[in-house]
């Protein structure tokens, strides 16, 4: 059995989203990676999910005991159609993810669960303060902000190259124009390779 998801960050708007696929039998463990890969985040902080007054995490020195999410498997869940897990990273943000259960779906025996259906814009920066520091910087650093720097460069400045036009925000050009985005294919290479092996993608 396939469970469909979507995945919701808090807080953020236009809204950060994904849907996802899982095998019942894949544990809370699963969908902790998962959002981890789909959100482009590292697992480098503490997490917990909280589901009918119960909190279950994937284990970090440090942080609190409490029920395994290794030990979890989705099917034990019990879901209703749009009942809502609610999942937590990094406890001084926190960065909270709504996990919607929508439906089932037939299993495709060809896919590789998990799977990465659909989904916008690009994972918050984890290491950011929190929603309110991400928003002010993606609202501020657009093409917009930087198209602009560009035209009063050619006006004023015609002998300037772009590096000398963006001095030091170059990087973060780079950065919010560029690397900064929702790339499907890739979230499912790497959700391939973590159900291959279940080994930490980042490592590789």
């Amino acid at each position: 059995m396939i469970y469909q998801f979507r995945l919701t960050v808090a807080e953020i708007s236009p809204l950060i989203w994904r849907r996802i696929w899982m095998c019942a039998d894949q544990t809370l463990a699963d969908l902790h990676y998962t959002i981890q890969i789909t959100m482009d985040w590292t697992d480098c902080f503490l997490n917990q999910f909280l589901f009918r007054g119960e909190y279950y995490c994937v284990y970090k020195i440090g942080g609190m005991v409490m029920n395994s999410a290794h030990q979890v498997p989705l099917h034990d869940l019990s879901l209703r159609p749009n009942e809502c897990i609610q999942y937590q990273y990094n406890m001084y943000v926190p960065w909270r993810v709504q996990v919607r259960y929508e439906k089932t779906v037939p299993y495709q025996s060809k896919r590789v669960y998990p799977y990465c259906v659909s989904g916008k814009y690009p994972g918050p920066v984890e290491h950011y303060s929190g929603p309110d520091e991400y928003q002010a910087k993606r609202d501020y650093y657009n093409e917009d902000y930087f198209g602009m720097k560009i035209i009063n460069a050619l006006i004023y400045h015609p002998e300037q190259t772009v590096a000398e036009v963006f001095d030091d925000e170059l990087d973060l050009m780079k950065f919010w124009m560029r690397e900064h985005r929702f790339d499907r294919k890739h979230i499912n290479e790497t959700l391939k390779i973590y159900s291959m092996d279940g080994k930490w993608w980042i490592s590789l």
